[in-house]
Order: C-alpha cells, then structure tokens, then sequence
C-alpha cells in the first residue's frame, strides 16, 4: 500500500509533470505489442501495452531486476555466457561491478525503439509522442542523425521509384514463362 505522500507525488507526477503520457495511437498499438495485447484478457481502448498480471503498469525496477535476471542466465550456442562482464568476481569471489555499456540496458533499447521506429518512416512527432516528449525538439536534437539518415532513405527511395518505374512496369506487364 503506497503512503498518502507517496500517491500525491504518483498523481502530481503523471498528471502534472514531465512524465505524463497520452494513450497510445493505433499505429503505435500495432507497431509495438498490439497483438500482445489483444490477446491479453485485460485489453481494452485504456489498458496498458506491458502491464502486470493483474493489468496494472509494470514499475521500471521490477523490469530492470527481470532484464539483469535474463543477461545473467542469457547462454550462446555453444554454452557460454552472452554477457560475460555480469559473471566476472574479485579475488573475494564477489562480483564486480559491471562496466557502463557492458550490457544492454532499459535506456540503449529505448534509444533502438526511437531509431528503428524513425527507420521505418514514422514521423518525429508521433516518435516524441511515443517516448513521452513534451515535443519534437528535445526528440530531434538526440536523435538528429537518425532523422536526416531517415530522410536520405526516403530521398533516396523516391528517386530510386521514380528512375525506375517504367522498367518495373514493364516487367510486372510481360507474361511469365513456365
């Protein structure tokens, strides 16, 4: 049971602060666990994307202690440990500290969410949206890169489309052998 001071600060927090969130759009649905959700027998219009088996929202350390839990036990082909800087101990056989970057974490997979999301041609704003930006500059100015990489492939596309069309044409028009 959360304190009185502890739920006031939960609702000034999401309904008041930079942390709010809207619900989710219909592409953003299906592009991320749409189906997961339906298939959930607590899905509806409000319910949450990732969400307990109760329906409540997932708090960010139970994700983080089920993430670190799955790196440690993660195995490659041929038996060894996928991340090896969680399995390595002091001369007291008490386990170091994990250098930054060693593994992936919540944050590096909220950054290939935002990249690939813009890879597949969504727009900054439905990505600032998203992620929980209050709007597309602070989303534009970390991930510049990926929108004018983002930008160069559509250009490219579209030149690409538009030199070679008539050949496409022709060739979908010509019968197939067989």
């Amino acid at each position: 049971m959360l304190s009185v001071r502890h739920q006031r600060h939960q609702r000034d927090r999401f309904e008041h602060g930079k942390r709010k969130a809207g619900v989710a759009t219909a592409r953003s649905r299906r592009l991320f666990g749409g189906g997961l959700q339906l298939a959930s027998p607590l899905s509806g219009p409000d319910a949450y994307v990732f969400a307990t088996r109760t329906g409540r929202p997932l708090a960010q350390r139970n994700v983080v202690r089920a993430l670190r839990t799955a790196q440690v036990q993660a195995i490659d082909d041929s038996g060894r440990a996928t991340f090896p800087a969680l399995h390595d101990l002091d001369r007291y056989v008490r386990p170091l500290p994990v250098p930054r970057g060693a593994v992936p974490s919540m944050h590096s997979f909220r950054h290939t969410l935002v990249s690939r999301t813009l890879a597949a041609g969504e727009t900054i704003d439905e990505v600032a949206f998203l992620i929980g930006h209050r709007d597309a500059t602070v989303t534009r100015a970390v991930y510049l890169r990926e929108v004018n990489d983002a930008r160069r492939r559509a250009s490219r596309r579209s030149r690409m489309a538009q030199e070679y069309s008539a050949v496409l044409e022709a060739a979908a028009a010509r019968p197939t052998e067989q």
